[in-house]
């Protein structure tokens, strides 16, 4: 196990490299060597980077990517506030760091879950919801070697892959449909990459909300009221192209865009 004053230097590495948009190579010495570890780096960059935060991502959400992760199950990583925004949104001089797009489903948390002793069914997970909105995840890594170098700790550890995210307009009456058979498409400069439904987000995104509150708990967080949740990726990760415009188009959910520049 790591020393407290090694998972604190990995973080403020970690750190750095994010406000400063450049690529890092951790120390042997400081990388994680667990899923445990990764959080505890984590955590300890949630503690220290002075930003408010905003809520939490949820990542690895369908089979196929967990096979090629080597994991059972989802990992999660902070939201801050200065890496939110809503659609439509530019973003120029992202390299190095921005890799790619996710089209996700997101949330809002109108309460708060705190530890009630037992997990939290997905019916209670979905009347805590204050809007749903149509989403885009800008993907992003702080490390040299990324993807090939990195095992999941090391994914954790780096803010979970999130460069920013940026949100569409809430949904009305979105407790009435079912998520899973909402279909998103993906398009760059107006082109169809591809077209996923609500289904490729751990069978529907709110399994993957009610997964992220159970998780939290048992990492000593909780989901709080005004937290934003973005539930991982329908669509993606997609590598970004030069000077494109992203869109995800939720249809009757309306859309989200992103004008990328580099």
């Amino acid at each position: 196990m790591k020393t407290q004053d090694s998972i604190k230097k990995a973080a403020d590495l970690l750190i750095k490299a994010r406000f400063e948009n450049k690529l890092i190579t951790l120390p042997v010495e400081l990388r994680p060597i667990s899923i445990e570890e990764g959080y505890q780096i984590q955590d300890t960059i949630i503690a220290e980077i002075g930003l408010q935060q905003c809520g939490w991502k949820v990542a690895i959400t369908n089979d196929e990517l967990m096979l090629k992760a080597g994991v059972n199950e989802p990992i999660s990583g902070p939201l801050f506030e200065k890496w939110i925004s809503s659609s439509p949104k530019i973003i120029q001089d992202g390299l190095p760091s921005l890799f790619g797009f996710e089209f996700e489903f997101a949330f809002t948390m109108g309460k708060d879950l705190y530890d009630k002793g037992e997990d939290y069914t997905p019916e209670e997970v979905k009347n805590a919801v204050a809007t749903l909105h149509p989403a885009i995840e800008i993907i992003g890594a702080r490390y040299n070697d990324f993807p090939k170098g990195q095992g999941v700790q090391d994914i954790i550890a780096d803010h979970c892959n999130n460069y920013s995210f940026v949100y569409g307009k809430a949904v009305p009456e979105w407790e009435k449909l079912n998520l899973a058979d909402c279909e998103v498409v993906a398009l760059f400069d107006n082109r169809e990459i591809n077209r996923k439904t609500g289904a490729n987000v751990l069978g529907t995104p709110l399994n993957s909300l009610t997964w992220l509150v159970n998780h939290l708990i048992n990492r000593g967080h909780h989901v709080k009221a005004g937290d934003w949740i973005t539930t991982g990726a329908a669509i993606g990760p997609l590598p970004k192209s030069p000077s494109v415009k992203v869109t995800a188009d939720f249809g009757d959910l309306g859309k989200v865009s992103v004008e990328y520049e580099n």
